[in-house]
């Protein structure tokens, strides 16, 4: 895979270039021919754009991604791409499939004497054809199938290999792909399926980027104790702030991290109303936090709950409601009825 990466108004890194090499080689695996694809980053404000255009097997695909920061933006422009690749893979795999099960289609034709008979009565064989071969060269299948319908005492042989029914395990096991699939194209993410009452803190204590994180991690393990533990998820938090602050400006952060083992998106949200230095991009205090941690291997889950609380939190009126609640209670409350309106 040749890759190309553009960086516009911002400094060219090599871990920033290096993840996105990293993320294109899920899509790669879709696709057969060479492989040129030509990423473009920029920054401008506090927006991060990545751009991609992924050209192979004569296809041209495209994702274009806003979000909060760059390798949040990667990582969803190469979640539409996977998906592009993965349609076009299937479409291929179900053309082919269509052609096999039409060559394997014969139709054996024999021209009978009427008036010489072989040994023991039947009429003599005078001339067989095999007309299926015969018929792809004028039109295919259905000019096979109408020489079947034209031509008298037809033997026609159809061993479709690919066309027996599925058993009764393979037939559950297609509906339950579908299902999922239903569910996750009409499904939507909601804020209130994966943060609940008891990890909203109205007044973190923490006074620094490390004390917040570690108080945020500390509320979500002792809530999911058998799931989470509580320094290897204040690492993980940490190495994700080393890569770039989470902090999007707009006294907001939403610090996220990936945990092994973990079975469900998890989220928790604190506030601090003096504000804490978070390194964010307008250089203001960072009041109103909302932690992520989801499984090691759940992007798309973990993606759409990344865009979604970036979504709620760029409306100032819900920040400002925000920053007026005053208990746990309030905080939740007003997540929510925000959160219902979309």
């Amino acid at each position: 895979m040749l890759i190309t990466v553009t960086f516009r108004h911002v400094d060219p890194t090599p871990p920033l270039k290096a993840y996105a090499e990293e993320k294109l080689q899920r899509v790669r695996k879709y696709l057969h021919r060479p492989v040129d694809a030509h990423v473009i980053l920029s920054v401008s404000k506090e927006r991060h754009v990545a751009e991609i255009t992924l050209k192979a097997d004569h296809v041209t695909m495209f994702a274009e991604e806003e979000t909060h920061d760059l390798y949040s933006a990667i990582d969803l422009a190469i979640d539409k791409l996977e998906h592009q690749a993965q349609k076009l893979h299937e479409k291929r795999r179900r053309h082919k499939g269509a052609a096999a099960v039409r060559d394997v289609s014969e139709v054996t034709t024999s021209v009978l004497a009427a008036d010489r008979r072989r040994p023991g009565g039947a009429p003599e064989v005078i001339r067989t054809q095999r007309a299926g071969q015969a018929a792809r060269g004028r039109g295919g299948s259905r000019a096979a199938r109408g020489l079947g319908r034209r031509v008298p005492r037809l033997h026609q042989r159809v061993e479709p290999a690919c066309g027996r029914p599925l058993p009764p395990a393979g037939r559950q096991l297609r509906a339950d792909r579908a299902g999922a699939a239903v569910g996750a194209k009409h499904g939507r993410m909601k804020i209130t399926d994966i943060l609940s009452e008891d990890l909203v803190v109205p007044a973190l204590a923490g006074r620094s980027k490390g004390e917040v994180i570690e108080e945020l991690a500390g509320a979500v393990a002792r809530r999911y104790r058998e799931e989470v533990d509580r320094q290897k998820l204040v690492q993980a938090l940490e190495d994700r702030e080393k890569l770039n602050s989470t902090a999007l400006g707009e006294g907001v952060a939403i610090p996220h991290g990936k945990l092994p083992g973990l079975r469900r998106v998890i989220a928790a949200f604190g506030r601090s109303p003096g504000g804490v230095d978070f390194s964010s991009l307008d250089g203001k205090p960072t009041h109103l936090f909302f932690l992520l941690v989801a499984p090691e291997d759940s992007a798309g889950a973990h993606l759409k709950a990344l865009a979604r609380i970036s979504r709620l939190l760029k409306d100032e009126s819900f920040r400002q409601r925000l920053m007026r609640a005053t208990t746990a209670a309030d905080l939740y409350r007003t997540i929510r009825e925000e959160d219902d309106k979309y």
